[in-house]
Formats: C-alpha cells, structure tokens, sequence
C-alpha cells in the first residue's frame, strides 16, 4: 500500500529537476522527469526524529526537523 506520493525538484545552484515520489512502507521511490537523469530508490527507518538511511543509500543519519533534513553523521 502507497502511503504518499507527491511531486518536488532537486534544486541545485544552477539546475533543477522535477520528479514524482512515492512511499511505500520503509521504501523510498524517485522518479525524475528528466529522462536522462536515473531513477532511485531506497530504504529506511525511522526512529523518533531520526531518519536512518539503508539500502540504496549512504547509509547517513539525519534529523528530521520541520522541513528540511540535517545531517547529523558525518
């Protein structure tokens, strides 16, 4: 079962990149509009306010604060 989906962009400096999200479970799917950029995804955890990455990512820890994600591992 889909738990969310929405539309974002990757903006970066000089580009952006629009792409279509889906939640399922602990999985994480991106698909970018953007044919020439690569699709993703990944699996994780959470734990209170922590996000932990798992397969398909670096394996980082992140704090989950309103919005926007701090890396909080280095």
């Amino acid at each position: 079962m889909v738990l969310c989906g929405a539309i974002a962009a990757l903006e970066l400096p000089s580009i952006s990149y629009d792409f279509a999200y889906t939640i399922d479970g602990n999985k994480l799917m991106i698909d970018y509009a953007n044919e020439s950029v690569r699709d993703s995804e990944y699996e994780f955890t959470v734990d209170g306010n922590t996000l932990i990455g798992g397969e398909g990512t670096v394996g980082r820890t992140y704090e989950l604060s309103g919005y926007a994600l701090q890396d909080v591992r280095l």
